[in-house]
């Protein structure tokens, strides 16, 4: 939400600027003026700020929607989770996951198995 002041008569007291004058607000005398105290504060004119907020409303952003394949993807896994919700996912789809960068190559930690299982070391 932008706040925006107008100004019919530059001639007036501004309580939007810093460092008042006036105990009121700051005096502006001219539209010069008003454009260089704008300018110093950071603060764009009015003209300005309806431009911008004009700019913003006709650039609305399309919803994020999903492709078909992903669409698919998803739904089979539904399809295959159980009265908990759990998902096993057979080798074909976790190539296709990995195909479609879902998930990547590399096996997360949680997912390997403990060190008694490795083939280093003992009589294997």
């Amino acid at each position: 939400m932008s706040v925006g002041i107008i100004v019919k008569s530059y001639e007036h007291i501004n309580r939007s600027f810093s460092g008042w004058d006036t105990p009121n607000g700051r005096h502006v005398r001219s539209k010069d003026h008003y454009d260089r105290l704008c300018k110093e504060q950071g603060m764009v004119s009015f003209e300005k700020a309806e431009e911008l907020a004009q700019r913003g409303r006709e650039a609305k952003q399309k919803p994020y929607t999903i492709s078909k394949e992903s669409e698919e993807i998803i739904r089979e896994a539904r399809l295959k989770a159980d009265r908990k919700g759990n998902v096993k996912l057979s080798d074909r789809q976790i190539e296709v996951l990995v195909k479609r960068k879902a998930i990547g190559k590399k096996i997360p930690d949680y997912m390997k198995l403990p060190s008694a299982y490795s083939k280093k070391g003992g009589f294997a």
